[in-house]
């Protein structure tokens, strides 16, 4: 026979009534027996303080008894009756052990006290007997004083002790009295109350924690599926029970899949960037090839082309011919000799096996040589060159690396410059900076490429400096020249206006 939920929970509702009556009869029972345990112990209670009070009655007789002995402490008719009290309240105090079993498993420390101190009373009154029968006048009357000193002082601390004894029990014999016969009187009926109202609440309480139980689940399917929809989304009002862990544990598992996302999303940015990186390399690398095998190849097919013309007409030719074939070839072979030394001068240093050699020069004669060597190319463009330097003008470092600086800031300047001028100008930046600067009036640089210019193998790819020749190394070995000498080179231009490059290279360098 199947049980339906309805049956079910009917049947586990009567068999907590019908154990819920069991006990309130056992109860009833209990509360029975323990107010006859109460009322015993009241007596007993009351026992303790009519003994206590019978203490106190007598101290007050010890202590009337040493008032007589005060009075006169050399009398031996006035210690006897003092020692006859002392012992009635050791025999007193000694009653109150009779009362222990009934109220505790052992006596208090308040009782303990008291016939600890009672103890010293009365070995103190007993000296005090026997040193009143020895000793001459003199003594006696010494030990007199002392014996009458202490007794007075362990009569004071006995009846502190006894008063706080007295004053505990009684109020414990009072409360104890009023609080047991209220409480047990009402025993019964309470217990029936409160197991009445407990079913009641039981059975309500199982009602709303399955109605909660039902609005918790609902609201964490409604929340798992918005999550799954939106990764933002997060539970707000979470309970501390079980659906709210789990709520929580929600919360956390779309806290660490939306982290895992944003990583994988920067990861996926950064993996775009470099694939960029590396095909703008790849795309500078594909120029960087296509322009060194035009380089290359047009000054060796010079030298080839005058060498084979120099062969096949050497007997008709003319000297003159054979002379200026001579030297296209020289020109040839200088430019090629320039572009090879510069690939493996940037090799070097990236390598860094390239160092400066460091010395004291003039500045002045390097100039001259640099104009001598470009000032036929400024010529044949129409170009005005000058030079601004100070006489002697001394400067520190490498004389062949800042006069290769100067010669590739200057070509370039050349090269891109129809008309007006180019100028050199080498001055004190401050007491331990030089700077030399190349200005132009050419076709200038865009701020978006004056960020590029300096890279490997980089040529600005614009229609104004499509038809120019060149690698693209120049300005790069350049920037690697000044860096080596610790200094740095800036870059300043606009478009049409022409273009200021500025070298600062520290004059001490260690």
């Amino acid at each position: 026979m199947k049980i339906n939920y309805r049956t079910f929970r009917r049947i586990i509702f009567s068999i907590y009534i019908f154990i819920t009556i069991v006990f309130c009869i056992l109860m009833l029972h209990i509360g029975k027996r323990e107010i006859e345990r109460a009322r015993l112990y009241t007596e007993s209670e009351k026992n303790f303080a009519e003994s206590l009070y019978s203490c106190r009655e007598i101290l007050n007789n010890v202590e009337h008894a040493f008032y007589a002995v005060s009075l006169n402490p050399l009398a031996q008719n006035t210690v006897s009756p003092l020692l006859y009290n002392v012992k009635r309240l050791r025999d007193s105090v000694g009653t109150l052990k009779i009362f222990g079993p009934a109220r505790e498993k052992r006596p208090s420390a308040m009782l303990l006290a008291l016939e600890d101190k009672t103890r010293l009373l009365l070995s103190t009154v007993n000296a005090f007997q026997s040193d009143l029968a020895e000793g001459t006048q003199s003594e006696r009357n010494t030990l007199a004083a002392q014996d009458t000193a202490g007794t007075a002082s362990a009569l004071t601390d006995l009846r502190a002790s006894l008063q706080t004894l007295l004053r505990s029990e009684m109020e414990n014999v009072g409360t104890w009295q009023q609080q047991s016969l209220f409480f047990f009187n009402r025993l019964q009926y309470l217990l029936i109350l409160f197991f009445v109202l407990t079913a009641i609440f039981t059975f309500a309480a199982s009602s709303l924690s399955s109605h909660f139980l039902r609005i918790s689940l609902r609201e964490l399917s409604d929340g798992t599926k918005k999550i799954s929809s939106d990764p933002d989304y997060r539970f707000k009002s979470i309970k501390s029970d079980e659906i709210g862990s789990l709520m929580h544990d929600f919360n956390e598992m779309a806290e660490r899949l939306q982290k895992q996302s944003g990583e994988l999303r920067t990861a996926n940015t950064q993996l775009e960037r470099k694939a960029e990186e590396l095909m703008e390399a790849r795309r500078q690398r594909d120029n960087f090839m296509s322009n060194m095998n035009h380089e290359l190849r047009t000054p060796l097919n010079s030298i080839i082309g005058f060498a084979e013309l120099i062969i096949e007409r050497a007997p008709t030719i003319h000297p003159d011919k054979v002379k200026d074939f001579a030297n296209r070839i020289l020109k040839a072979s200088e430019h090629l000799l320039d572009l090879i030394a510069d690939l493996l001068n940037l090799a070097r240093i990236d390598a860094g096996v390239m160092a400066p050699a460091y010395s004291d020069f003039n500045l002045n004669d390097c100039l001259d040589e640099v104009d001598s060597m470009m000032r036929p190319v400024a010529a044949k463009k129409k170009l005005e060159l000058n030079f601004i330097c100070e006489d002697n003008f001394l400067i520190r470092g490498d004389r062949r690396f800042i006069k290769q600086i100067i010669i590739n800031l200057l070509s370039n300047s050349l090269k891109f410059t129809h008309e007006g001028f180019v100028e050199v100008k080498a001055w004190k930046d401050s007491p331990k900076t030089n700077a030399i600067r190349v200005t132009d009036s050419g076709i200038g640089i865009s701020e978006e490429n004056q960020k590029l210019i300096f890279k490997d193998f980089h040529r600005v790819e614009t229609g104004l400096t499509s038809n120019y020749e060149g690698v693209g190394i120049g300005l790069t070995l350049s920037k690697r020249l000044v860096e080596l000498h610790g200094g740095s080179i800036i870059v300043s231009s606009s478009v049409g206006k022409g273009s200021t490059f500025t070298v600062f290279l520290p004059y001490e360098n260690n």
